[in-house]
Protein backbone atom coordinates (compact mmCIF):
# COMPACT_ATOMS: atom_id res chain seq x y z
CA UNK A 1 0.00 0.00 0.00
CA UNK A 2 1.95 3.25 -0.88
CA UNK A 3 0.46 5.54 0.80
CA UNK A 4 1.04 4.06 4.47
CA UNK A 5 4.99 5.08 4.55
CA UNK A 6 6.01 7.08 7.63
CA UNK A 7 9.86 5.96 7.96
CA UNK A 8 10.21 9.25 9.79
CA UNK A 9 8.31 8.51 12.98
CA UNK A 10 10.14 5.15 13.23
CA UNK A 11 9.93 1.55 12.09
CA UNK A 12 6.49 -0.27 12.77
CA UNK A 13 4.02 0.95 15.42
CA UNK A 14 5.53 -0.19 18.59
CA UNK A 15 8.46 2.00 17.37
CA UNK A 16 6.75 5.05 16.58
CA UNK A 17 4.54 4.71 19.98
CA UNK A 18 7.87 4.49 21.75
CA UNK A 19 9.35 7.69 19.35
CA UNK A 20 6.35 9.96 20.41
CA UNK A 21 7.70 9.50 23.96
CA UNK A 22 11.31 9.77 23.58
CA UNK A 23 11.83 12.12 20.69
CA UNK A 24 8.89 15.00 21.16
CA UNK A 25 10.92 17.48 19.65
CA UNK A 26 11.66 16.03 17.06
CA UNK A 27 8.12 15.23 16.49
CA UNK A 28 6.80 18.06 16.53
CA UNK A 29 9.30 19.44 13.78
CA UNK A 30 7.96 17.35 11.38
CA UNK A 31 4.80 19.14 11.58
CA UNK A 32 6.53 22.71 10.20
CA UNK A 33 9.91 21.43 8.80
CA UNK A 34 11.16 18.86 5.86
CA UNK A 35 13.74 16.06 6.99
CA UNK A 36 14.83 16.11 3.97
CA UNK A 37 18.01 18.46 4.70
CA UNK A 38 19.47 17.59 0.82
CA UNK A 39 16.26 18.54 -1.10
CA UNK A 40 15.54 22.44 -1.77
CA UNK A 41 12.43 21.76 -3.61
CA UNK A 42 11.03 20.11 -0.25
CA UNK A 43 11.51 23.65 1.45
CA UNK A 44 8.15 25.86 2.05
CA UNK A 45 5.24 23.23 1.34
CA UNK A 46 4.14 22.94 4.92
CA UNK A 47 4.34 26.50 5.74
CA UNK A 48 1.47 26.83 2.35
CA UNK A 49 -0.28 24.50 3.87
CA UNK A 50 -0.65 26.11 7.80
CA UNK A 51 -0.75 29.54 5.93
CA UNK A 52 -3.91 28.29 3.78
CA UNK A 53 -5.42 25.98 7.12
CA UNK A 54 -5.24 29.79 9.11
CA UNK A 55 -6.21 32.51 6.39
CA UNK A 56 -9.58 30.35 5.29
CA UNK A 57 -10.44 30.40 8.62
CA UNK A 58 -8.36 28.01 10.73
CA UNK A 59 -7.39 31.29 12.85
CA UNK A 60 -10.40 30.99 14.16
CA UNK A 61 -10.67 27.93 15.72
CA UNK A 62 -8.21 28.97 18.71
CA UNK A 63 -11.66 30.10 20.12
CA UNK A 64 -13.15 26.50 20.02
CA UNK A 65 -10.13 24.07 20.22
CA UNK A 66 -12.29 21.34 20.11
CA UNK A 67 -12.05 21.78 16.51
CA UNK A 68 -8.17 21.34 16.61
CA UNK A 69 -8.67 18.18 18.57
CA UNK A 70 -10.35 16.87 15.29
CA UNK A 71 -7.56 18.32 12.89
CA UNK A 72 -4.64 16.38 14.88
CA UNK A 73 -5.40 13.28 12.75
CA UNK A 74 -5.79 15.35 9.58
CA UNK A 75 -2.19 16.97 10.15
CA UNK A 76 -0.43 14.28 11.12
CA UNK A 77 -1.32 11.60 8.49
CA UNK A 78 -0.47 14.21 5.79
CA UNK A 79 2.32 16.07 7.25
CA UNK A 80 4.41 12.64 8.93
CA UNK A 81 4.46 11.30 4.94
CA UNK A 82 7.40 10.10 3.22
CA UNK A 83 6.17 12.03 0.24
CA UNK A 84 5.97 15.24 0.03
CA UNK A 85 3.09 15.49 -2.11
CA UNK A 86 0.96 14.78 0.81
CA UNK A 87 2.35 17.48 2.83
CA UNK A 88 1.02 20.56 1.47
CA UNK A 89 -1.92 22.07 -1.12
CA UNK A 90 -0.80 20.11 -4.36
CA UNK A 91 -3.89 17.20 -5.00
CA UNK A 92 -6.46 16.08 -3.35
CA UNK A 93 -4.93 15.49 0.31
CA UNK A 94 -6.34 18.28 1.57
CA UNK A 95 -9.67 17.61 1.37
CA UNK A 96 -10.19 16.62 4.75
CA UNK A 97 -9.87 20.11 6.19
CA UNK A 98 -12.09 21.57 4.76
CA UNK A 99 -15.75 20.36 6.49
CA UNK A 100 -14.04 21.33 9.67
CA UNK A 101 -12.64 24.17 9.05
CA UNK A 102 -16.08 25.57 7.68
CA UNK A 103 -18.20 24.01 9.81
CA UNK A 104 -15.55 25.07 12.84
CA UNK A 105 -15.70 28.86 11.38
CA UNK A 106 -19.22 29.87 11.06
CA UNK A 107 -19.96 28.03 14.38
CA UNK A 108 -17.06 30.33 16.04
CA UNK A 109 -18.22 33.29 14.47
CA UNK A 110 -22.20 32.25 15.37
CA UNK A 111 -21.39 32.07 18.91
CA UNK A 112 -18.91 35.09 19.41
CA UNK A 113 -20.27 38.04 22.10
CA UNK A 114 -20.49 40.61 19.55
CA UNK A 115 -23.13 42.47 17.37
CA UNK A 116 -24.40 40.51 14.17
CA UNK A 117 -23.09 42.96 12.31
CA UNK A 118 -19.45 42.54 13.07
CA UNK A 119 -20.26 38.18 12.79
CA UNK A 120 -21.41 39.14 9.20
CA UNK A 121 -18.16 40.91 8.45
CA UNK A 122 -16.39 38.39 9.15
CA UNK A 123 -18.19 35.60 7.72
CA UNK A 124 -17.46 38.08 4.55
CA UNK A 125 -14.17 38.19 5.33
CA UNK A 126 -13.27 34.76 5.77
CA UNK A 127 -15.20 33.98 2.24
CA UNK A 128 -13.38 36.44 0.42
CA UNK A 129 -10.08 35.45 2.25
CA UNK A 130 -10.64 31.61 1.20
CA UNK A 131 -11.76 32.57 -2.56
CA UNK A 132 -8.45 34.49 -3.41
CA UNK A 133 -6.82 31.68 -1.72
CA UNK A 134 -8.30 29.16 -3.92
CA UNK A 135 -7.53 31.64 -7.15
CA UNK A 136 -4.17 32.36 -6.31
CA UNK A 137 -3.31 28.66 -5.14
CA UNK A 138 -4.55 27.89 -8.95
CA UNK A 139 -1.14 28.92 -10.56
CA UNK A 140 0.79 29.06 -7.13
CA UNK A 141 1.53 25.89 -5.46
CA UNK A 142 4.54 24.10 -3.73
CA UNK A 143 6.56 21.81 -4.48
CA UNK A 144 8.07 23.57 -7.51
CA UNK A 145 7.05 21.21 -9.91
CA UNK A 146 3.54 21.38 -10.11
CA UNK A 147 1.65 21.89 -13.35
CA UNK A 148 -0.88 24.27 -13.09
CA UNK A 149 -2.88 23.77 -16.28
CA UNK A 150 -5.04 20.57 -15.57
CA UNK A 151 -6.38 22.75 -12.66
CA UNK A 152 -6.50 26.41 -14.22
CA UNK A 153 -10.39 26.38 -15.79
CA UNK A 154 -9.79 29.84 -16.39
CA UNK A 155 -6.68 29.18 -18.53
CA UNK A 156 -8.00 28.41 -22.46
CA UNK A 157 -4.80 25.32 -22.47
CA UNK A 158 -7.06 23.74 -20.01
CA UNK A 159 -9.48 22.93 -22.39
CA UNK A 160 -7.12 21.88 -24.95
CA UNK A 161 -5.23 18.36 -25.44
CA UNK A 162 -2.21 17.45 -27.04
CA UNK A 163 -4.12 14.65 -29.01
CA UNK A 164 -7.17 13.88 -31.48
CA UNK A 165 -10.01 13.30 -28.86
CA UNK A 166 -12.54 12.74 -30.96
CA UNK A 167 -10.39 9.69 -31.81
CA UNK A 168 -9.96 8.85 -28.37
CA UNK A 169 -13.68 8.56 -27.70
CA UNK A 170 -14.54 6.93 -30.75
CA UNK A 171 -11.60 4.12 -30.06
CA UNK A 172 -13.10 3.77 -26.07
CA UNK A 173 -17.05 3.72 -27.87
CA UNK A 174 -16.09 0.40 -29.23
CA UNK A 175 -14.65 -1.19 -26.09
CA UNK A 176 -17.18 -4.00 -25.34
CA UNK A 177 -18.53 -3.48 -21.40
CA UNK A 178 -17.67 -7.14 -20.62
CA UNK A 179 -14.31 -6.93 -21.20
CA UNK A 180 -11.53 -6.12 -18.11
CA UNK A 181 -9.87 -3.17 -19.50
CA UNK A 182 -6.30 -1.58 -18.25
CA UNK A 183 -5.65 1.95 -19.13
CA UNK A 184 -3.88 4.78 -18.73
CA UNK A 185 -4.92 7.08 -15.93
CA UNK A 186 -6.52 9.45 -17.52
CA UNK A 187 -8.38 6.72 -19.65
CA UNK A 188 -9.84 4.97 -16.34
CA UNK A 189 -12.30 7.36 -15.84
CA UNK A 190 -13.82 6.95 -19.16
CA UNK A 191 -13.98 3.51 -18.92
CA UNK A 192 -15.62 3.02 -15.61
CA UNK A 193 -18.83 1.40 -14.54
CA UNK A 194 -17.53 -2.29 -15.51
CA UNK A 195 -16.42 -5.39 -13.74
CA UNK A 196 -12.78 -4.88 -13.80
CA UNK A 197 -10.62 -2.06 -14.75
CA UNK A 198 -7.00 -1.29 -13.85
CA UNK A 199 -4.68 1.23 -13.81
CA UNK A 200 -1.81 1.07 -16.04
CA UNK A 201 0.87 -0.74 -15.55
CA UNK A 202 -1.69 -3.86 -13.89
CA UNK A 203 -2.33 -5.60 -17.27
CA UNK A 204 -1.66 -9.23 -15.61
CA UNK A 205 -5.45 -10.02 -15.80
CA UNK A 206 -7.36 -7.76 -18.30
CA UNK A 207 -8.65 -8.24 -21.95
CA UNK A 208 -7.42 -5.16 -23.32
CA UNK A 209 -5.01 -2.44 -22.49
CA UNK A 210 -5.34 1.39 -24.04
CA UNK A 211 -2.94 3.45 -23.30
CA UNK A 212 -2.54 7.26 -24.31
CA UNK A 213 1.01 8.19 -26.40
CA UNK A 214 0.55 11.85 -25.11
CA UNK A 215 -0.55 13.42 -22.04
CA UNK A 216 -0.07 15.81 -19.71
CA UNK A 217 -0.01 13.55 -16.46
CA UNK A 218 1.97 9.83 -16.65
CA UNK A 219 0.60 9.00 -13.11
CA UNK A 220 2.01 6.88 -11.45
CA UNK A 221 4.90 6.91 -13.81
CA UNK A 222 7.47 9.60 -14.91
CA UNK A 223 7.20 10.32 -18.49
CA UNK A 224 10.92 7.89 -18.96
CA UNK A 225 9.25 5.43 -16.76
CA UNK A 226 5.47 4.88 -18.50
CA UNK A 227 7.69 4.43 -21.79
CA UNK A 228 9.93 1.86 -20.68
CA UNK A 229 6.49 0.22 -19.57
CA UNK A 230 5.03 0.34 -22.90
CA UNK A 231 8.22 -0.88 -24.15
CA UNK A 232 7.85 -3.73 -21.76
CA UNK A 233 4.42 -4.58 -23.04
CA UNK A 234 5.03 -4.28 -26.78
CA UNK A 235 7.72 -6.90 -26.38
CA UNK A 236 5.66 -9.10 -24.63
CA UNK A 237 4.43 -10.79 -27.58
CA UNK A 238 3.86 -14.25 -25.92
CA UNK A 239 0.51 -12.46 -24.04
CA UNK A 240 -0.52 -9.85 -25.86
CA UNK A 241 -1.09 -8.42 -29.29
CA UNK A 242 -1.05 -4.68 -30.59
CA UNK A 243 -4.32 -4.12 -32.13
CA UNK A 244 -4.44 -0.67 -32.88
CA UNK A 245 -1.40 2.27 -32.91
CA UNK A 246 -1.91 5.68 -33.71
CA UNK A 247 -0.12 9.18 -33.03
CA UNK A 248 -2.67 9.36 -30.13
CA UNK A 249 -3.42 6.26 -28.38
CA UNK A 250 -2.28 2.65 -28.34
CA UNK A 251 -4.52 -0.97 -27.96
CA UNK A 252 -3.38 -4.47 -26.73
CA UNK A 253 -5.33 -7.19 -26.93
CA UNK A 254 -4.60 -10.87 -24.72
CA UNK A 255 -3.95 -13.19 -27.68
CA UNK A 256 -6.69 -15.07 -26.70
CA UNK A 257 -9.03 -12.39 -26.77
CA UNK A 258 -10.94 -12.05 -30.20
CA UNK A 259 -10.77 -7.92 -30.38
CA UNK A 260 -10.30 -5.71 -33.49
CA UNK A 261 -11.22 -1.99 -33.82
CA UNK A 262 -13.73 -0.60 -36.66
CA UNK A 263 -11.40 1.98 -38.91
Amino acid sequence: YIHLTYSQLGNGLTDIIQNLFTQPIKIINLLFTSPYGDMPESFGIKSQLHLYVMLSGGIMLFLRPQFWVMLIPIFAQKLFHDDIIKWGICLQYSIEFVPIICIGTFYVIHHLSCNQHLKISLGILFIISSTLLSYYSIKHRLPQWYNPTPLNFIDPNHYRQSFDVKEVHRLIGQIPEEMAIGASSNLTPHLAFRKVIYSFPKWEKVDLILLLKTQESYFPFSKKIYEAEITKLRNDTAKYTLKYESDAMLIFAKNNVAFEVTQ
